[in-house]
């Protein structure tokens, strides 16, 4: 998921911005689909890659709960004041798969 706007990766409460990443797709489910979405998505969700010089993230959700994050990635407008525009350029199954996509 590319990033309009680069992050600052490190904090000093120990939060980097993966956590923040995942904080926003978070609301932004819970905006769309209410709490029973909100609860899906938090049990498997996990930012596990995050650059803030190319402004790339991959996030980890689990199969089901993957649809309602991706139709509300749109949504995500800003994380921790930044402003961003996020796009969705590949859903794959697994992590791996993910890496070697991007890659080419």
């Amino acid at each position: 998921m590319p990033l309009s706007s680069p992050l600052q990766l490190g904090s000093k409460d120990g939060s980097g911005a993966g956590a923040a990443l995942a904080e926003a797709a978070k609301e932004a489910v819970q905006l769309l689909h209410a709490d029973l979405g909100r609860a899906s998505v938090t049990v498997g969700l996990r930012a596990i890659y995050c650059n803030a010089s190319t402004g790339a993230a991959v996030i980890a959700c689990r199969h089901g709960p993957h649809r309602l994050l991706a139709s509300a990635l749109p949504f995500v407008t800003r994380i921790r004041e930044e402003r961003v525009v996020p796009t969705l350029v590949y859903t794959g199954a697994t992590v791996r798969h993910c890496y070697k996509v991007w890659n080419k």
